[in-house]
């Protein structure tokens, strides 16, 4: 992904395409890297920032879902730990 996003940037750049950026996990500050993000989007001078609340009634069933899809997956294997609820 590291290497792959500049240049997906970079390509919808010089398309003169927008580009639009969707995470759920950008609540977490501490580990995102902004001025790795910064120097990526350098070319685009016009950028607008959408922020959405997902409510916890709506994102629980999501989070389930997810969890037992990786529980089926990988952690039935013992690759990794599964999480609690509170993690």
């Amino acid at each position: 992904m590291r290497e792959a996003f500049p240049l997906f940037v970079q390509d919808a750049f010089n398309g003169r395409e927008n580009l639009l950026i969707a995470a759920e996990d950008f609540d977490r500050i501490d580990d995102i890297d902004f001025k790795r993000m910064r120097f990526w989007l350098q070319p685009y001078k016009r950028i607008k920032v959408l922020v959405t609340y997902r409510r916890l009634h709506d994102w629980l069933p999501s989070w389930y879902n997810q969890n037992v899809e990786h529980y089926s997956v990988i952690y039935a294997k013992g690759e990794l730990r599964y999480p609690s609820f509170v993690e």
